[in-house]
């Protein structure tokens, strides 16, 4: 197949939508002669700040001199760029060969099983890709949930779990205790876990880690960090662990950034402490300063301000808002659009309440949820609210409206803010 074909074959099996299972993927990695078993992984999940601190693993174990691979989704842009290493994303080429390689075990499995996701095969793939790479360790971010993804078949070195939220109900369960039991699942016999969870989240980790005779450690417990400066570029923390007190500089911005790196600056210690792996101190830091992640408070331009983020959950739309104080503008402009799937009452009412005005895109989503709809919720805190047929018209609208004294929030999806970015960088 060439990468024209191998896109059409890997988007068909979008049709098959979300499974959570792991017996076929099991099955086909079988096929692979298990890839996952020969790899070292850190292994993510949670609701909110899984990038990023992929992002922050990825950077750190690169700077210490390591082959890197990284695995994390959705993309934005091309599928490649799920899978990565040293930061490099996988070709056309290599990504078409692997392709080839794995459609027809992937249809022999679908004959025995069922029908195999897109995310089932392109994991498995992923898992192929790395090991025969060798990559020293793999960056591993789970899909939705913990115990039934695809992810899950990975034995880590260090399993983490940032904070936890109501996220994907209808799959991972109503309640706080649901969700946080789906994510902990990932928890193995012995394991080492870091997590920034806290409260009844905290309770079912901690129980999960004492089943699995696991050593937890919890960041805001173990470790606590505390914000020393911030601008638009940078902002620097001090964290505290076991009696460790270190200074860094990171690019990502926002103090919800301060947990996810002081999860990862944790799993580090953990990485260095329990399987003896060198990781210099130069490396820590150089990591936290170079690792990027676009459209995580991401500025795109100043005068007016224009900040791309991709909060999609009530929870991160509440850490959105918070963060903006960092930015010292006077009134604020939304570019909103989200799926079907995502609880917009609660989103619209924290930026509602924060906004002047809000322009409402139709978005490309697979399965957008309708502009009536998110226009109905806004219209209930603010009175300009204004529907646009495309992203990049409602920005470029927004910016036409905004003061230079204002700012310009993309938000509700990481795939609207995606097309948002294309703005500034169209060639991507």
């Amino acid at each position: 197949m060439n990468i024209k074909q191998t896109c059409s074959y890997l988007k068909s099996l979008d049709r098959f939508g979300i499974r959570l299972r792991l017996d076929h993927s099991e099955r086909l990695l079988s096929l692979l002669k298990n890839p996952h078993k020969k790899l070292k992984c850190i292994h993510v999940a949670g609701t909110n700040g899984k990038g990023s601190v992929c992002a922050y693993l990825d950077s750190i174990l690169r700077q210490a001199g390591f082959k890197v691979g990284l695995y994390t989704s959705p993309h934005f842009y091309k599928l490649n760029e799920r899978m990565k290493i040293n930061g490099k994303p996988i070709s056309d080429s290599r990504l078409s060969e692997l392709a080839s390689r794995v459609r027809p075990l992937a249809e022999r499995v679908s004959r025995e099983l069922g029908d195999l996701t897109f995310f089932e095969v392109t994991t498995a793939m992923a898992f192929l890709y790395f090991a025969e790479n060798d990559v020293d360790y793999v960056v591993l971010e789970a899909g939705l949930g913990g115990r039934l993804d695809a992810t899950n078949v990975a034995t880590p070195l260090v399993s983490v779990i940032t904070g936890i939220s109501r996220e994907h109900t209808l799959l991972l369960g109503n309640s706080i205790r649901q969700i946080a039991g789906e994510k902990a699942a990932i928890i193995k016999p012995r394991g080492l876990v870091v997590t920034a969870a806290s409260g009844v989240a905290l309770k079912v980790i901690d129980e999960a880690c004492r089943r699995q005779n696991a050593v937890l450690c919890v960041v805001g417990d173990e470790s606590s960090v505390r914000r020393i400066s911030h601008g638009i570029d940078k902002q620097t923390f001090q964290i505290d662990f076991f009696g460790i007190r270190r200074a860094f500089a990171i690019g990502l911005l926002g103090r919800h950034q301060l947990p996810n790196a002081a999860v990862a600056f944790s799993v580090i210690q953990m990485l260095k402490t329990f399987h003896r792996i060198e990781i210099p101190d130069d490396a820590v830091s150089e990591g936290f300063l170079a690792a990027r992640l676009p459209c995580r408070l991401e500025v795109m331009r100043g005068r007016p301000l224009v900040v791309l983020d991709g909060a999609h959950n009530p929870d991160g739309i509440r850490k959105l808002v918070s963060s903006l104080r960092d930015f010292n503008y006077k009134k604020l402009i939304v570019v909103f659009g989200c799926s079907h799937d995502k609880e917009i009452k609660p989103m619209a009412k924290s930026l509602g309440m924060a906004a002047s005005r809000v322009f409402v895109a139709e978005t490309r989503l697979a399965k957008p949820l309708g502009s009536g709809i998110i226009s109905a919720e806004f219209k209930k805190y603010l009175k300009q609210v204004h529907v646009e047929k495309d992203v990049r018209k409602a920005v470029k609208k927004a910016i036409s409206v905004a003061a230079s004294s204002d700012l310009v929030l993309v938000a509700g999806s990481l795939y609207v803010a995606g097309e948002a970015r294309r703005i500034w960088h169209p060639n991507l």
